[in-house]
């Protein structure tokens, strides 16, 4: 979704344990032609946010159709198949791809970025006409989908950066861009629930051919709404891609080498290692546990993934819960809602091991609400910490070290879910890295960390 350094994961809508989910949302603006604050001062041009509405309407159905599409395709694939190693290989392909979003980043500077948002979102129209054709010619549903998700995931390398550039390209102005971001933050979190109920309705019909066609008609509507923007920004600045690699490289350095001398953030490291492989793989697992233990209710993935989203955005507006003036939540909090994920992903091991269907169904999309809303405020009160215990002029080469780290484990976690599936049941692969999470928060409570977040 188009927003600023908070974002849900295009792919799947998933966060990290440590990813920044949701902006703070102070929003004093009335949506109209005239866009007003306060004293009516006037923040847009009318051509200007006619401009950014249809991009953000563009990228609403972008993203709510990217969102479902990868749902089903997950889900159905396994119900087909049965083998975990395709969603193994989707998922691994997909954390692959954000890797190379510098590429994106480049590209979205070099050239138009309202061409490139068309070509991109074109692009998309043509890839899903492509698995209707390969379904169709070749009967071979398993490889239409596949095709169109593997592409899409492709295509999000240039597309994420993009969207996140694109406004502040048009927005000129501080406040312009505040407000400018808050209807982003709004799409953006109403796409991640809507996208589950979407998928929903894909899984009730439960064939490729339909799910391809309700998804070309959104990507068409999507490209539609920005076919008639007018070109007429400035070109990209001309930028050597051997010199941004070697510019990332240097800042990645300085990052690591900063985080090396921060006792507080080289202690997180291998617990959000642990922690985030321990989450990718449980949720790589979630289309074999919905459709091996929880048969009986075809919407259990869907549910899942709505339940999780939830939690998430009611974790980034709990997260500035005030009491007598001052916010309940703190950065001594964290080690507690670290230690609470761990909890959420044991409860679904054992709620999934229960032999009555409905209590167990009741049980896991409760645990999914109750992680969310964990890794959403925990995620927040680590980032917020790290901000305030680094240089200011260091935070965004921090912050992309910190990352690019964590993320490594994600891979990982694609390429192991598929053999440790075979090694006994899902329900006791989760309870068990649930346990794992739990015991990898122990550290964050010695007394040094502790007493180094109070001061924070």
């Amino acid at each position: 979704m188009l927003g600023g350094k908070a974002k849900v994961q295009r792919e799947n809508h998933k966060t990290e344990m440590f990813d920044i989910y949701a902006h703070n949302l102070k929003i004093q603006v009335t949506l109209d032609a005239n866009i007003t604050v306060g004293n009516g001062h006037r923040l847009f041009e009318e051509n200007d946010m006619a401009r950014i509405k249809q991009i953000i309407f563009s990228d609403f159905f972008d993203t709510l159709t990217n969102g479902a599409l990868v749902l089903f395709a997950y889900w159905y694939i396994y119900k087909v198949t049965r083998d975990q190693g395709y969603i193994s290989l989707l998922g691994l392909i997909s954390m692959i791809a954000t890797l190379f979003t510098f590429v994106g980043g480049y590209l979205s500077d070099k050239v138009n970025k309202i061409y490139l948002l068309k070509t991109v979102v074109g692009i998309r129209v043509l890839n899903t006409i492509l698995g209707l054709a390969i379904y169709h010619l070749f009967d071979y549903p398993i490889l239409s989908v596949m095709v169109t998700v593997v592409i899409n995931s492709v295509l999000n390398i240039v597309y994420s950066p993009l969207t996140e550039s694109i406004v502040p390209s048009i927005v000129h102005g501080k406040e312009d861009l505040i407000t400018a971001n808050s209807w982003v933050s709004i799409a953006n979190q109403l796409s991640s629930v809507l996208s589950a109920g979407l998928s929903a309705i894909f899984i009730f019909f439960g064939n490729v051919s339909i799910g391809l066609v309700l998804s070309l008609v959104l990507y068409v509507l999507s490209y539609l709404l920005i076919t008639r923007l007018s070109i007429e920004a400035k070109a990209g600045k001309k930028v050597d891609v051997t010199s941004l690699v070697a510019k990332d490289a240097n800042k990645f350095l300085i990052g690591m080498k900063i985080i090396r001398k921060n006792f507080l953030i080289s202690v997180i490291v291998p617990v959000a290692l642990v922690t985030n492989f321990c989450f990718w793989t449980v949720w790589l697992l979630m289309p074999k546990l919905s459709i091996d233990v929880f048969s009986g209710f075809t919407y259990m993935y869907n549910s899942i993934d709505l339940s999780f989203t939830v939690g998430s955005i009611l974790g980034a507006f709990a997260v500035n819960v005030k009491h007598k003036g001052k916010k309940i939540f703190t950065a001594r909090n964290f080690p507690y809602f670290l230690l609470l994920q761990g909890v959420m992903i044991l409860l679904i091991g054992l709620f999934s091991l229960q032999h009555r269907e409905v209590f167990g169904i009741v049980g896991v999309v409760i645990s999914w609400l109750g992680y969310g809303i964990c890794n959403s405020i925990g995620s927040i009160l680590y980032f917020s910490t790290v901000q305030l215990s680094v240089p200011s002029n260091h935070i965004g080469m921090v912050i992309g070290a910190i990352l690019t780290i964590f993320s490594l484990a994600n891979p990982i976690a694609a390429i192991t879910s598929a053999p440790l599936s075979h090694i006994t049941t899902t329900p006791v692969i989760i309870f068990l890295l649930g346990t794992v999470m739990m015991l990898a928060s122990v550290p964050v409570f010695f007394k040094k960390i502790r007493i180094q977040l109070s001061q924070e």
